[in-house]
């Protein structure tokens, strides 16, 4: 089969998106059952069915359009990594204090108490933090 000729050329960041709404649609006929998020990000998922919905969908993008989208995946910038710590502000009878809430291991949330600023969350943690904007405002 010859590919389709495309109006526009794609960017990675569109193939990989239109391969992962594919197998979004794919899955619906070969996941019965298996729901997954709006967000769901196929190409990295390790549930078979998501794998299986996303070979499908590359398959796809490669008869018809002559495009690998494993190709633009390797293409796409490392996404930013999730934040370690949390800092949340909790009121207590002496004054401010700040909780961190450790997330560094997936699954298991500690937190701790650690002080009435943010300098002794940075000393504590050796990180720098800053305080979103509502929490300045009511400071």
């Amino acid at each position: 089969m010859m590919p389709l000729a495309l109006a526009h050329p794609r960017s990675d960041e569109e193939i990989v998106g239109q391969t992962n709404d594919l197998a979004r649609i794919a899955l619906r006929y070969i996941g019965t059952g298996y729901e997954v998020p709006d967000d769901h990000k196929f190409y990295d998922s390790e549930d078979p069915r998501s794998h299986k919905a996303w070979e499908f969908a590359c398959e796809v993008q490669e008869e018809l359009f002559a495009t690998d989208p494993n190709d633009a995946l390797a293409n796409l910038p490392e996404p930013e990594p999730e934040p370690r710590y949390a800092v949340v502000p909790y009121q207590r009878d002496q004054g401010d204090t700040y909780v961190v809430i450790d997330t560094l291991r997936k699954g298991t949330v500690i937190a701790r108490s650690i002080g009435n600023s943010p300098e002794a969350i940075n000393d504590l943690l050796g990180i720098a933090v800053t305080m979103n904007a509502a929490e300045e405002e009511g400071a």
